[in-house]
């Protein structure tokens, strides 16, 4: 078919391009996408089918949630069959009245979706600033009206837009550089004046989506002054918690939009296929996103999943009551009044401790007393009260139920298992801290990769200075995935869970790796020093066997530093409690729950950290002295700032290293009145940060990662 027409005022067909100038990168973009489209079909349908069987979720907010599973239903299906059959049949041509009705489909549903957000932040706007009306206010029938409000608002005024595309001539080529038929794209085919539509889109997209917006900002400011005069921080932080869900799925939603709009009004120089790209992830990622947040944030959710996979221990922490009652029909008719009379107790129990109620372990040899043939005594703590069960030994109840031993007397035990807390005092907002955290992990995860990549594959990166860039990803790697997995299981699942073991290998790979990673910067200070300062010898001195010898050596280094570190945590046989206030096993945090004296464990560790991480940096510093002195040597000043340039990537690699050791240094030896939250927070940016930021310092300074980068999404014109 020709792609000029100029007698028929519309074509029968356009064609879809997919992503300009990526064409020949389809089939790889098409992974991601199918990924993202599948995990949302899995995620939106599990929602609906959740929220419909199970009673407990028959409320306002769990309905609004509904209608959301339905619109990003809707949303991305309207959008990535196409795009696939795209990528991978090159299924490019669509009909005059599909693209239309493609087109009225996602805009409908963008207004829709808009109006159930504002109807979601006014349910909690009453929830929180109402509660005793909320019940009233929020009923059945009124949730039904607003979405069917929301259908027809959207279908009311997109109708005339897409009845003003129609009415339009298409006489231009009719290739729509889109992967999908979007309004802008289709109305530069057009061949005749469109500013009555334009007029009107801007009216209805200012109108409607933008005064939605305002108002969901207004009701989170009425919420957020609510929430601060409570009295207690922990209330504020429960009752915004609340709200946490809800507000990660409005910055999805109008973010990612604003953004999209923001590229296609402004340009900024950036490719085309970068605008596309955006509108394309804007379409596919809240529907992927928005089932994960609410599943992960709801109680009732989360228990239903995890039982619809045949998991009998459910990861929503389940309290006493809850394990007494499902043992209760198991247990000896003598047992029964018991047990009755502990249920009795439940108006008197506040909720019990999380750590108490995940885990039970049978009493070690210094508590044996606790158990006999008649009774044994199993003791909750909740506030300052204590709960106490008395079944017999043969009562299944205690087989099935384990508990941690808590030393409330003093008492110190032998545990087969730690509990990692997180981070502390921020429990309620664990979900909200994960979003970062997981986005830096996924970044560090495809910028160190693509690093390792490039250097394979790229002969010209076949140096030194690469050599230890590779090694210092994979230790990037390894860092980072040692700890980011469990953190997000405490984040996402309350997995909190660790054993002995795994626990002491943990610490033995954070404190090994990272005193690999401060010998690589000390060998890439080196390589700096001899490239700059004895330049005519530089690879005769860094060969690549001398390069290998190098990083082995660094290898050894710090697993002979840190080898006799968790072989003497492992000396110590009883702990005060196997409550580990950190979101890792850290070397003082464990320590300092021994029973006994630690004075050789800490002098050791401090004896370590002086002869690895101190004496690496002042021999860093030592190496950048003799630079500098050999760049101001130098006769130009063109000639000293492109020499100083070559070290500009490790410097700031250093500076990012050392930085967070230095500040969690500080602010654990003179930081007494800071949260520890702060001190949690900062070690773990110490252990994300770097990895996360090496890859795109290198990658945006050397000029050959970022020639190899823009190759591997080479726009493709050759193609064309």
């Amino acid at each position: 078919m020709s792609t000029f027409n100029q007698t028929c005022p519309n074509p029968s067909t356009f064609l879809l391009i997919g992503i300009p100038g990526l064409e020949s990168e389809h089939i790889w973009i098409s992974i991601p996408f199918c990924l993202m489209y599948v995990i949302a079909l899995l995620g939106n349908g599990t929602v609906l089918f959740i929220v419909k069987q199970e009673q407990t979720l028959h409320e306002p907010m769990y309905y609004f949630l509904s209608m959301l599973a339905v619109i990003d239903l809707v949303f991305s299906t309207a959008v990535v069959p196409k795009m696939l059959s795209i990528f991978w049949l090159d299924s490019r041509d669509i009909s005059f009245e599909a693209c239309f009705l493609q087109m009225f489909f996602i805009h409908t549903f963008t207004v829709v979706e808009s109006g159930v957000l504002l109807a979601m932040s006014l349910d909690r706007y009453v929830a929180i600033c109402n509660p005793l009306r909320y019940n009233t206010i929020v009923t059945s029938p009124k949730i039904a009206q607003i979405g069917l409000l929301s259908l027809a608002r959207g279908v009311g005024v997109v109708m005339p837009l897409t009845c003003l595309l129609t009415s339009l001539p298409y006489c231009k080529i009719n290739v729509i550089p889109h992967s999908y038929c979007e309004y802008l794209a289709v109305m530069e085919l057009a061949c005749a004046d469109s500013a009555v539509t334009d007029l009107y889109s801007i009216i209805v997209a200012t109108a409607l989506v933008g005064t939605d917006f305002v108002f969901i900002a207004f009701s989170y400011g009425m919420i957020l002054r609510s929430v601060l005069r409570l009295s207690s921080q922990e209330a504020r932080l429960k009752a915004f918690s609340t709200c946490s869900s809800h507000v990660c799925i409005i910055l999805l939603f109008y973010l990612g939009g604003l953004l999209s709009m923001y590229l296609h009004i402004f340009k900024l120089g950036l490719a085309h296929h970068i605008q596309v790209l955006v509108a394309d992830l804007y379409l596919v990622i809240p529907p992927m996103l928005n089932p994960v947040i609410y599943g992960i944030k709801s109680k009732q959710i989360r228990k239903r999943v995890f039982k619809l996979f045949g998991q009998r221990k459910s990861l929503a922490e389940p309290s006493t009551l809850d394990i007494v009652k499902e043992g209760l029909e198991e247990q000896p008719n003598q047992e029964r009044s018991i047990i009755e009379h502990v249920m009795q107790m439940k108006d008197r129990i506040a909720q019990v401790t999380p750590i108490v109620r995940e885990h039970m372990e049978k009493a070690q040899e210094t508590q044996q007393t606790y158990y006999n043939r008649q009774a044994m005594a199993q003791k909750f703590q909740v506030g300052n009260r204590v709960m106490v069960l008395v079944p017999t030994v043969e009562s299944k109840l205690l087989a099935r139920c384990k508990c941690i031993m808590l030393p409330f007397n003093g008492s110190c035990f032998n545990p087969k298992t730690f509990l990692l807390i997180g981070i502390p005092e921020l429990e309620t907002l664990h979900v909200l801290i994960s979003v970062p955290f997981c986005s830096m992990y996924v970044i560090a995860i495809l910028g160190n990769c693509t690093i390792l990549f490039i250097i394979k594959t790229e002969p010209s990166l076949h140096e030194p200075m690469f050599f230890f860039l590779s090694m210092l990803a994979v230790i990037d790697l390894v860092l980072s995935t040692s700890t980011m997995p469990k953190l997000l299981g405490i984040f996402w699942f309350s997995y909190r869970e660790i054993g002995l073991d795994a626990c002491l290998l943990q610490m033995f790979v954070i404190h090994s790796f990272s005193a690999m990673e401060s010998g690589i910067f000390l060998a890439m200070a080196f390589d700096r020093y001899v490239a700059i300062c004895d330049p005519l010898r530089h690879k005769t001195v860094l060969t690549n066997t001398i390069v290998a010898k190098i990083g082995l050596v660094a290898m050894i280094r710090g697993v002979l530093y840190i080898s006799p570190l968790p072989f003497l945590v492992q000396q110590y046989a009883y702990y005060r409690t196997n409550i580990i206030a950190h979101s890792y096993c850290e070397h003082m945090a464990v320590v300092i729950l021994v029973c006994g004296d630690i004075t050789i464990s800490n002098l050791y560790g401090l004896t370590t950290g002086f002869l690895v991480l101190l004496l690496d940096s002042l021999f860093i510093i030592l190496s950048y002295i003799m630079i500098l002195r050999a760049v101001l040597r130098l006769a130009s000043a063109g000639a000293r700032l492109k020499t100083f340039s070559t070290c500009i990537s490790h410097i700031c690699a250093i500076l990012a290293f050392y930085t967070p050791i230095a500040a969690s240094s500080l602010t654990h030896r003179f930081g007494q009145n800071v949260s520890p939250h702060i001190h949690i927070l900062l070690a773990n940016f110490y252990l994300l940060v770097p990895p996360m930021l090496n890859p795109i310092v290198y990658g945006a300074r050397t000029k050959q990662i970022r020639q190899r980068v823009l190759k591997m999404v080479s726009l493709g014109r050759q193609g064309l």
